[in-house]
């Protein structure tokens, strides 16, 4: 816990919890300074960190350095959010059932047409430009 509220690492970890019981779980991170999110089976026990503030200071580096270049981030779970929210570029990549995390259902996000890896792939290259052919 120390190490996480110190914002230098997450502390992954696994529960079965009702709503409630996750809300409380959230209310009592929050009153100790951290924070919890959610990606898939796992909890993410967090500082002040998440992947878009770590994104926000890349992009900020790159931008200061080179030309302003495109930001695509893919992500399919809601510790990707603040990603997500950064991209010129959010996808979101669905579960292995075919849906997308509860974190993404309100909102106009460009969906991959498949889970897992496979989804990822045909975004990237979608987005790189490349047509697609049907493999046999």
């Amino acid at each position: 816990r120390a190490r996480a509220k110190a914002g230098d690492y997450d502390e992954p970890f696994a529960a079965s919890l009702t709503p409630i019981e996750e809300g409380i779980l959230i209310e009592e991170a929050r009153s100790r300074g951290l924070t919890v999110s959610r990606a898939g089976r796992f909890f993410h026990l967090m500082g002040g960190h998440s992947k878009g503030l770590a994104a926000e200071l890349l992009i900020r580096l790159y931008r200061t350095r080179w030309r302003p270049l495109p930001v695509v981030a893919l992500g399919e779970g809601a510790n990707d959010l603040s990603l997500l929210l950064l991209a010129d570029h959010p996808v979101v990549i669905p579960r292995h059932w075919g849906g997308v995390d509860p974190a993404y259902r309100l909102g106009a996000w460009h969906v991959a047409p498949a889970p897992g890896p496979f989804g990822w792939k045909l975004e990237v290259l979608r987005l790189l430009g490349h047509e697609l052919r049907a493999i046999a």
